[in-house]
């Protein structure tokens, strides 16, 4: 048997090998030190004025070349600025273009950030307010119900306490302005929808008969949707979305008296224009909003033991997760980008905890904290939930809470992102 490693080395051979060596070296791709393109981790970013700042993180390629440094720069400095980082700090609302770059702006890449601002609705230490950011603008009424924002100017819905009854209103930012009923009522959401502003009400009858809903046109001060004693459609209106002019609402309707014959039983439903499609007669809906011409409505059905928290796609029913067996509910609902949120509370069998659902997936807020969120709001991929926590009125993003006054006692009913 030979043994090849004792062999000694024959120099021809030793040189035939580096020369196939080199040749294969100088066959292969020249290495280029220099960067060819860069790469940013999002392209599309929301921020809140609320947030400290958020990191772009950007990547070189190839990353074996010489030019490790970026920079980096914002088309409007007012609006977002960035540090050498990529950290974005949000400055006032609006939209700016942050720029990754190598030294000679050959190589960049752009990342559309917008900057979005909070209006939130509510009470105040028993007075109807609402806040731009955390500054509070008090009203002439005892709550706002549900807010809006069009052409520069808050919208907000409420009531107010008079001559013994609960009567319904409307403010035009601090302006406000009444809805005239012997009976009193309520109010429940207010929708913008390009030049109008809607808001969904509910007039008390007489003492025997259940409430009468009405979508009202603000702008146009006239109802464009509403029931009457007589009327088949007659409803109770607990969300309003308005959506390529066609108003949808959910609800109830009567079916028929109950037992006692004092008044009436409701089936669920939603108002599509003047479509009606009722919905699990075990449920209540108290949200609603559009997406790719679906209706979206949320609140809770009852399995016998309690409240599960669900949402309707249409006339399908979605059920969502809860703290089993307790009560839990839906009280807002949004879609964005294909995903439904919805806000609300479950319970753990003492208290209510605040949580948000994406999809099917329970986020909760403060477990410590006995709480509810009450509205929802996503723009540009910002999570914006609004309530209060023991008490007090707060908002959160994402996770993060922010208790926006320094009150008694409070809570935020309605928010929107602007």
């Amino acid at each position: 048997m030979k043994t090849y490693f004792n062999q000694p080395c024959n120099p021809w051979t030793l040189l035939s090998c580096v020369a196939v060596f080199s040749f294969i070296i100088s066959c292969s791709t020249p290495f280029d030190s220099s960067a060819q393109s860069i790469t940013l981790d999002t392209t599309d970013m929301g921020l809140s004025l609320f947030q400290t700042g958020r990191r772009i993180s950007a990547a070189i390629t190839p990353s074996h070349g010489n030019i490790k440094t970026i920079h980096w720069e914002s088309s409007d400095p007012l609006v977002a600025a960035v540090d050498a980082s990529g950290i974005v700090t949000p400055i006032t609302e609006g939209r700016a273009i942050i720029t990754a770059y190598v030294d000679d702006k050959n190589i960049s890449a752009d990342c559309m950030v917008s900057i979005v601002n909070l209006y939130s609705g509510g009470v105040a230490n028993g007075h109807a307010c609402y806040w731009i950011g955390t500054e509070r603008t008090d009203l002439d009424g005892d709550e706002v119900s549900s807010i809006g924002v069009a052409g520069g100017q808050v919208f907000s819905c409420g009531f107010y306490y008079g001559n013994q009854l609960q009567n319904v209103c409307y403010w035009v930012d601090s302006t406000k302005h009444e809805f005239h009923s012997a009976h009193g009522g309520y109010p429940v959401a207010i929708c913008v929808s390009e030049d109008s502003v809607y808001c969904g009400i509910n007039i008390f009858g007489m003492s025997d008969h259940g409430p009468f809903g009405y979508i009202w046109d603000i702008i146009q001060n006239t109802p464009t949707l509403k029931g009457n004693y007589y009327d088949p459609y007659r409803f109770i209106v607990n969300g309003v979305f308005v959506s390529n002019g066609i108003i949808y609402c959910c609800g109830s309707r009567p079916t028929s008296w109950n037992n006692e014959n004092t008044r009436y039983n409701y089936m669920p439903c939603v108002f599509i224009g003047g479509v009606l499609m009722d919905l699990d007669p075990s449920s209540v809906v108290g949200s609603i909003c559009v997406a790719d011409s679906t209706a979206y409505s949320g609140g809770s059905y009852d399995d016998g033991q309690g409240k599960v928290p669900c949402y309707y796609s249409g006339p399908n029913r979605i059920d969502l997760p809860r703290y089993y067996p307790y009560d839990a509910e839906v009280n807002s609902i949004k879609v964005y980008n294909g995903i439904v949120y919805s806000g609300g509370y479950f319970s753990d069998g003492k208290t209510k905890v605040p949580c948000y659902w994406t999809g099917t997936t329970m986020n909760i807020l403060s477990s410590k904290l006995e709480g509810c969120v009450n509205s929802i709001d996503i723009v540009d991929g910002i999570v914006c939930t609004g309530g209060y926590t023991s008490g007090h009125p707060c908002f959160w993003i994402g996770k993060t809470r922010t208790d926006i006054d320094n009150v008694a006692s409070g809570k935020i009913t309605s928010i929107s992102l602007q």
